[in-house]
């Protein structure tokens, strides 16, 4: 499921990106870029996320 939102076949939706914000205890413009911290802190967050997701849904 997190693999076709990667790559746009399916679309993400906001209470999936609420729930992944939640999760990871941070807010939600965090998750999505929309705050001051600098991108290159975000990138050691987003591959761990995909390949938890991906476990989690047994879509490895």
């Amino acid at each position: 499921m997190v693999n076709q939102m990667e790559c746009g076949a399916r679309p993400v939706s906001d209470d999936f990106v609420s729930a992944v914000a939640h999760v990871l205890n941070i807010d939600v413009t965090t998750l999505t870029g929309q705050n001051s911290m600098p991108d290159h802190r975000l990138d050691g967050l987003v591959a761990p996320i995909l390949v938890a997701c991906d476990h989690a849904w047994g879509t490895e």
